[in-house]
């Protein structure tokens, strides 16, 4: 996978302060220091995807759940220890089995990507015949109690002293989880650990870093073999682990689709028309537009278009509607079929007469974009405004992808500033409209075009590739909206509604869309 790391480390940070509900927290990308958190620095250090084992989605898998791990400990430890040396490294194993365990109860769906990440760490580990020294029975104790085998032989008189360690560390996180102790009393525990394996807590810890190469071949058998192993250890903690569901890793693909196809787009941004360009995301924020409940709202009022149907209100049918039927309405509901066929292009306007709706018209187009990727709708989405004294048209999604979070970031990122210069910002999207030709193309906007006349002539030119022309007009009130509507009509478009209810906006353009 040909990925930056600018890419992982956005998507990286956005899920961890997630996760973590720390909103503060940073992520870094290093293989100089493995993965770790450091706390007084509100800083998540990751190992480098591109260094693991495996194939792309498999790394990217890895790096994933250590992120999950070290998020949990920013969110459930008080302190965090060094793992450089023998005390922090057994510190480090205990706090993560307490936090994993706290962090399994509110996001129950990760099991299948722990026991996926507890294959590839054991077998990135190196085997027990290739350790010397001190740290030989420090590494058979991590491969005992991270997944409760070795690679290699174990020394005989290490082996009663690494499973008695073993037991007492298991015994120690199920009692802090049962009387509700936190760090201060794991690192106690610790010390008993040291104590039981009889080693120095200060010895240093050379094997914080994967030992497998990552251009290391990894074949079926060994993943088959070593999930094997970790199942076996798991089942008690995690119940019954359905190793194919493992294998598939569901809950990740769709980010590593984002991230594959976030890369596309960067790649590209060189070969997009003069004018068009795409907002740079960086730390950007997006959660403030977006409205969870207008878009559930959205996905329940249209779930059945879904399927191919819709309620609509009729004089007979299979349900009876009492508020309709006492409103003197039609009273029955009947199943209609409905299907979204048409491919649609959306220009947002972002000229300075929206800033002060800017939040409430983000999240309503946001809803839309929502929508229409929950209805499988093939859409693109751009919005215009004036940087400097340059009108810029912004590529906020092609209609290849599917809506995804990197997208609302873009849209978040999009300032309302200028006028509304419909003429030019039409003739920059010209080549793009003429490659895609879409059904429809539709204009969201709330004024006057800065020239009617040269919109008038390029609205000609763009029907006569057989797009459909469709302007939306946004107005304070319902008197303004229709008026706004009224003069686009005069452009030459094909059809023009009118809103004044910026949450009415998805129901108008899928109003356009049904067939």
């Amino acid at each position: 996978m040909a990925h930056t790391d600018q890419s992982l480390i956005e998507l990286a940070t956005f899920l961890a302060r997630s996760w973590s509900g720390n909103r503060g927290i940073t992520v870094d990308i290093s293989d100089k220091v493995g993965t770790r958190t450091r706390m007084a620095e509100n800083r998540i250090i990751l190992y480098p995807m591109r260094k693991r084992v495996g194939d792309d989605f498999a790394k990217y898998r890895q790096f994933r759940i250590d992120l999950w791990h070290e998020a949990m400990k920013v969110r459930f430890c008080q302190r965090i220890f060094s793992k450089d040396h023998a005390f922090g490294f057994i510190m480090d194993m205990l706090e993560e089995g307490r936090t994993e365990a706290l962090g399994r109860k509110i996001w129950r769906g990760m099991d299948s990507e722990i026991i996926f990440s507890y294959t590839y760490r054991f077998l990135s580990r190196p085997p027990l015949g290739t350790i010397y020294g001190r740290t030989r029975i420090l590494e058979a104790f991590y491969q005992h109690f991270m997944f409760g085998a070795f690679r290699g032989e174990v020394q005989a008189n290490h082996f009663q002293k690494v499973l008695k360690a073993t037991k007492a560390a298991k015994r120690f996180i199920e009692k802090a989880l049962s009387e509700g102790h936190q760090t201060d009393w794991m690192e106690k525990r610790t010390s008993e650990v040291i104590r039981i394996l009889d080693i120095d807590s200060l010895q240093t810890v050379p094997i914080s870093l994967p030992f497998v190469r990552h251009d290391t071949p990894i074949n079926q058998h060994d993943i088959t073999r070593f999930l094997k192993a970790v199942t076996s250890s798991k089942e008690g903690d995690f119940g019954k682990i359905d190793k194919d569901a493992v294998l598939r890793g569901d809950l990740a693909s769709d980010e590593y689709r984002s991230i594959v196809e976030e890369d596309k787009n960067k790649s590209d941004a060189t070969s997009l028309a003069s004018g068009i360009r795409v907002p740079a995301t960086g730390d950007v924020d997006e959660s403030p537009i977006y409205d969870a409940d207008l878009i559930n709202k959205l996905k329940t009022r249209f779930r059945l278009w879904k399927s191919g149907y819709a309620e609509m209100l009729n004089r007979s049918g299979d349900e009876l509607d009492i508020e309709s039927h006492i409103d003197g309405n039609k009273p029955f509901f009947t199943d209609v079929r409905r299907s979204i066929k048409n491919r649609i292009v959306i220009l947002l306007d972002h000229s300075s007469s929206i800033s002060g709706d800017a939040l409430g018209y983000k999240k309503a187009t946001l809803g839309l974009c929502e929508v229409l990727s929950y209805l499988d709708v093939r859409f693109a989405v751009y919005a215009f405004s004036t940087q400097g004294r340059e009108v810029v048209c912004w590529l906020i999604k092609n209609d290849q992808t599917r809506w995804r979070r990197n997208h609302a970031k873009r849209l978040a990122q999009v300032v309302a500033n200028g006028s509304t210069p419909l003429a030019q910002v039409y003739q920059k999207m010209l080549p793009d409209l003429q490659t895609q030709r879409p059904d429809i193309f539709l204009t969201l906007t709330d004024g006057e075009p800065s020239d009617p006349g040269a919109v008038r002539d390029i609205i000609k030119v763009i029907r006569v590739q057989g797009i459909r022309m469709v302007a939306l007009g946004l107005g304070p009130n319902t008197a303004r909206a229709t008026i706004i509507a009224s003069n686009l009509r005069h452009l030459g478009y094909d059809r023009t509604l009118a809103t004044s209810r910026l949450q009415d906006i998805p129901r108008k353009v899928l109003s356009i869309l049904e067939r």
